[in-house]
């Protein structure tokens, strides 16, 4: 304000209520109405403040044009596309007399702040700026997570306005999709909202979690059913994961008295399969690095059923049978090692139970993600605990299919 850059000004346009903005005639369905909330919004007349975004489109579109700051890249390219036209003046407050409730404006008592200027300062306010120096540490690593409806105030209106601050950019805008339900965006008037604190509760958190990143291609939208959601657990996690986890340490438990074998010899079959581990570990990390954390996940999921088929061909219980201990000790240690990296690399994915597996293990030291590539970690003669199947076989129910009715039904009473 003092700089010039806020002014008082009357406007008159199309204003949506449910967006607390005016709306332009790109924002409006065939129908004249809000995309958003399917309603017509008013026209209205009124004196307000406003930020002259114009000002910096030209700048904004260059810089954006030549850096990566925004992701996926389509979102890079519908944003340019906004900054192909001119940009109205943002109406940064809203009058008292209309609006009570908000912040109001340090230079007129009479106005408070529009909610998408003084929510979009919380970024900087939140690391202690301007009063804590360390608010430079933080903020030079900044990047934000967003999803797609609040493209606009986060790639046009804040870069604009940390501009005007003579403020870096953040460092990467990173955007998701949406979870549909029957194709449609969940919400409270369609009365297609699913619980996910329900959901965990009901199945467990890391099933949960493995599932949200498993299943959505970032940036995309990504179909929810309760129908997906149970066949993904059950055929990674329960069948996959889980059954090579419960094998091993159930053998380890039968012919080694819980104690970890040591590893002695390694045959050509087990370098290869510790070599197809060690590759798809390599690549869970770069993919997860790029948020392809759907790929990320499917690179992994490669070699733990390598696993399941590496324990099958070289069957440590045969090796018992012909009184070979010393090799089905060596086979197990190297499926120990394997699932041991497996659980630090799913760790970010699965906390609560990677960290069970890690102790079942006798994993003591603080997992790091070198240590995924060092299959000679484990203890030899350290104690291993079978306990209790970490992710167990989800029994469809009849009123598990009932759970998005019932998650629909408590929205709408509430």
């Amino acid at each position: 304000y003092q700089k010039g850059e806020i002014y008082l000004d009357e406007y008159e346009g199309l204003y949506c209520f449910g967006c607390e903005r005016f709306l332009t005639s790109k924002e409006l369905d065939e129908e004249g109405r809000c995309k958003d909330h399917k309603v017509y919004p008013e026209h209205i007349k009124e004196k307000n403040y406003f930020f002259n975004l114009e000002k910096y489109r030209a700048w904004l579109k260059d810089y954006i044009y030549k850096s990566e700051i925004i992701y996926p890249e389509f979102y890079k390219e519908e944003v340019l596309n906004m900054l192909e036209e001119e940009l109205p003046p943002l109406c940064i407050s809203r009058p008292k007399n209309r609006l009570s409730w908000g912040i109001e404006l340090p230079f007129d008592p009479d106005y408070v702040t529009y909610v998408w200027f003084d929510a979009l300062i919380n970024y900087l306010s939140g690391i202690g700026y301007p009063e804590n120096p360390e608010w430079k540490d933080w903020w030079k690593n900044a990047h934000h997570f967003i999803a797609k409806d609040i493209l606009r105030p986060h790639a046009i209106y804040w870069p604009i306005m940390l501009k005007a601050m003579e403020i870096p950019i953040y460092k990467k805008l990173l955007v998701h999709g949406y979870w549909l339900v029957d194709k449609f965006k969940m919400s409270k008037s369609l009365g297609n909202i699913v619980e996910p604190i329900e959901l965990a509760e009901k199945f467990g958190k890391d099933q949960l979690r493995y599932f949200l990143l498993r299943e959505m291609a970032f940036g995309y939208d990504a179909e929810f059913s309760i129908f997906n959601f149970i066949t993904r657990i059950n055929a990674d996690l329960a069948n996959d994961y889980g059954n090579l986890i419960y094998r091993t340490l159930n053998l380890v438990e039968r012919y080694f008295e819980s104690k970890i074998p040591p590893l002695e010899n390694l045959e050509d079959t087990d370098k290869e399969y510790l070599k197809e581990v060690a590759l798809a570990l390599s690549e869970y990390e770069n993919q997860f690095l790029n948020f392809y954390f759907h790929r990320a996940l499917e690179k992994l999921w490669e070699a733990i059923r390598k696993g399941n088929v590496y324990i099958d061909k070289v069957s440590p219980w045969s090796e018992i049978k012909k009184g070979n201990k010393k090799r089905a000790g060596t086979i197990l240690r190297v499926l120990l090692e394997s699932i041991k990296s497996f659980a630090i690399a799913l760790y970010p994915v699965m906390p609560e139970t990677s960290k069970i597996l890690l102790n079942n293990l006798s994993f003591e030291k603080e997992p790091l993600w070198e240590d995924v590539f060092k299959f000679d970690l484990l203890k030899t003669g350290a104690l291993v605990n079978k306990g209790k199947p970490l992710y167990p076989r989800i029994e469809e129910r009849p009123e598990e299919k009932k759970i998005e009715r019932e998650g629909r039904n408590s929205k709408i009473e509430e």
